[in-house]
């Protein structure tokens, strides 16, 4: 509240008179199913908030409140994407707010975040190995993987760099060329990294 008074010419103040007043308006706290956050593998972790109105301002907190970024709902759109360097490998949670036009920043919504994502290693039987003779490029092929998903092929178990790699198109075998894997048999060991995932395991 407020207290006003009026003072005509040639006379004394008025009394004071009490004045109410509304508080400035806040803006509601998100709901759970506007927020979905996507925490990925080598790539800017997520924050999409839907349901929105243009001009809508969308803020994404860390721990200690620290703010991970920001994002505006553009002209004729109705979502806001926030992008982030890292969440980090492990679950952990953010809380994100809102504030739209002429109002306060709404209370922080705490969402909970998944951890990083590992790829789920091949079937053995999915994976055929040719070793040709010399002369003649060795092959490993698998089919039925998703686009975009990215082929290794190691040659020890222990071994941390591929001896080839290849990713997958849509409706095609993904083929990995070898310069030769020896002329006795033996065995390789071979990964998948689906997109926004962690690595698989090796499968021998």
């Amino acid at each position: 509240s407020v207290y006003v008074t009026v003072t005509a010419p040639n006379e004394k103040e008025s009394a004071k008179v009490k004045v109410a007043f509304e508080a400035e308006a806040v803006t509601d706290t998100l709901k759970a199913e506007q927020v979905k956050v996507a925490n990925n593998a080598n790539a800017k972790d997520t924050v999409t908030v839907t349901d929105l109105a243009a001009g809508d301002i969308v803020k994404v907190y860390g721990a200690e409140d620290k703010v991970l970024g920001t994002a505006t709902v553009g002209t004729g759109k109705t979502e806001a994407v926030v992008s982030i360097a890292q969440l980090g490998e492990e679950a952990t949670t953010v809380k994100v707010s809102l504030t739209s036009k002429e109002k306060l920043e709404s209370e922080k919504l705490e969402v909970e975040v998944a951890g990083e994502k590992t790829t789920e290693a091949l079937a053995a039987d999915k994976v055929v190995v040719v070793n040709n003779v010399t002369g003649k490029k060795d092959t490993v092929t698998v089919s039925g993987l998703a686009a975009g998903t990215i082929l290794k092929v190691y040659a020890a178990e222990e071994d941390t760099k591929a001896v080839g790699t290849a990713t997958a198109v849509e409706d095609k075998d993904t083929v990995i060329n070898l310069a030769q894997l020896g002329v006795t048999e033996g065995s390789v060991y071979v990964t998948v990294t689906a997109p926004n995932e962690k690595e698989s395991a090796k499968v021998k």
